[in-house]
């Protein structure tokens, strides 16, 4: 989540905005001093109770109070339940309601949350960020994707490097049905878990419930190396019902296109929202069919994926996605329209 926090922190204008920044972890790393360095309040809120990190809130005199976790792991939405701030917010890190009757909005967009969808159940109030709810902060070394891995293979790589709790037997279908369609493919995933033998065999146990093969899948372990992976695969395949974000970033950053399925869900189209904003809306899927052709189709055009992947970060960086400084002045733009509501409700 770092790419997506850090262009707040590096392009906040300062003499607008007063940033306060409140980090649940218990330390911090070499990426951690970097967002400290750009000047904004640290708090380090570890070790508060939910009670005195709400006083902490409150007495820091917070306007807008921007919730990063919603019910993830370490999550302090319990400090919020009495509203230590006026305005408070759900941002970036679940992408779905937090059922919190305090918390005002969710920030959202018209592609994670499409107003034709009508009304939705949340306790929120939706605020859409014109252009995209997120911009990305570029990893600072990275390899070159590349030459298309399939030219030397003699055969397309799909891959996956999304946590492996995302993988259902849904979309595992899905996946076969790809393969089937396309007998010399093979799949690549990589996760965390995936050092972990029982988890391997469970990924294997249900691939062969779909017909398919072990020697279809190349499953290995996560690596502080991962982009290198992305050099192995030709088309990444993006999960449901929950999708990638970050996973969905490194990979067209590594020239990689990425094939998504809108889902029911906002968790299940942010891809959709991130391919919308560099350019590539071929590669969203509305139904599971779509998907799969979709794919089939990208590896039956190699001279399409070789020119992609020469192209494909220079065209990021020229788009919405990686224009930081103009994310934030949209975004700071919704913050002040809130705020001046919430003066005239007062």
């Amino acid at each position: 989540m770092r790419h997506f926090i850090e262009p707040l922190l590096a392009c906040h204008d300062g003499s607008r905005v007063e940033v306060v920044c409140y980090a649940q972890g218990p330390t911090g790393d070499a990426l951690t001093r970097t967002l400290i360095a750009y000047g904004h309040r640290w708090n380090w809120v570890h070790g508060l109770d939910d009670q005195a990190l709400a006083a902490q809130i409150e007495r820091d005199g917070i306007d807008i109070l921007v919730d990063c976790a919603g019910h993830t792991q370490g999550t302090r939405i319990g400090a919020m339940q009495g509203k230590p701030a006026p305005l408070m917010m759900s941002w970036l890190g679940y992408l779905c309601t937090t059922g919190l009757p305090a918390m005002d909005y969710r920030l959202t967009d018209e592609w994670v949350d499409p107003p034709a969808e009508g009304p939705v159940p949340d306790t929120e109030t939706l605020l859409r960020i014109a252009g995209g709810m997120l911009a990305w902060h570029p990893h600072e070394s990275a390899p070159d994707p590349g030459a298309l891995p399939c030219l030397a293979a003699g055969r397309i790589t799909f891959g996956s490097l999304n946590n492996i709790h995302k993988l259902n037997p849904l979309i595992v279908s899905h996946w076969a049905q790809l393969l089937h369609a396309l007998p010399q493919a093979r799949l690549l995933l990589q996760s965390k878990l995936l050092a972990d033998a029982g988890a391997v065999g469970r990924v294997r146990g249900l691939f062969e419930a779909f017909g398919v093969a072990p020697s279809r899948l190349e499953l290995r372990p996560a690596s502080r190396e991962f982009l290198h992976s992305y050099r192995e695969i030709d088309i990444a395949l993006d999960t449901q019902p929950y999708g990638g974000g970050a996973t969905t970033c490194d990979a067209l950053w590594m020239g990689v296109p990425v094939v998504t399925l809108s889902g029911d869900r906002p968790a299940g189209r942010l891809s959709s929202s991130l391919l919308h904003q560099v350019g590539c809306p071929q590669w969203v899927a509305a139904t599971p069919a779509e998907y799969i052709h979709i794919a089939a189709g990208l590896a039956q055009q190699t001279g399409l994926l070789a020119q992609t992947r020469q192209n494909l970060r220079a065209r990021m960086l020229a788009s919405t996605l990686c224009n930081q400084a103009g994310f934030v002045r949209r975004l700071e733009a919704v913050y002040r329209a809130a705020w001046q509501r919430w003066l005239q409700s007062a």
